[in-house]
């Protein structure tokens, strides 16, 4: 159930995401109109998988539609959800170059999935990828810095 929830949630901010991009200037909005398409097939796919699975296991006889709560991965993805919701009012007030490494930063320290080099690694490449793509390329008028 919690992945069908996942994709339903990804399909709204996906259109959401669109009609934001309706106001950009044309060469702005391709980007997040087309990020948005695919969003929105990939999470009808994931619907679709789990109701296929679903379909499996109930003709196998042990489909359970709302297996017992593992509150760890609730808290996780419940922090996940408040960071993410930090982090869009955060760009405006502390600017896009300091928000950004620290919305990546904060849940590599806390859950370690990689090593502290591998960390820094993805939090530069990530930050620098999406400068080139949303303030290089596209223009946008992000607020780089605090104040700014």
């Amino acid at each position: 159930m919690g992945r069908i929830l996942v994709a339903a949630m990804s399909i709204v901010a996906a259109i959401a995401m669109q009609q934001i991009a309706a106001s950009y200037p044309a060469a702005a909005a391709r980007f997040p109109t087309l990020l948005g398409y695919v969003v929105i097939c990939l999470g009808l796919m994931a619907i679709g998988q789990v109701l296929l699975e679903w379909r499996r296991l109930r003709l196998a006889g042990t489909l359970q539609i709302l297996p017992r709560a593992d509150w760890r991965k609730i808290a996780i993805g419940s922090a996940f959800t408040v960071l993410i919701i930090l982090y869009a009012w955060s760009i405006p007030v502390l600017g896009y170059l300091l928000a950004t490494p620290l919305m990546l930063a904060i849940p590599m320290a806390l859950l370690r999935p990689v090593g502290w080099t591998a960390a820094a690694i993805t939090v530069i490449a990530v930050t620098g990828t999406i400068w080139v793509v949303f303030i290089w390329f596209l223009r946008l008028p992000i607020p780089l810095y605090p104040g700014a």
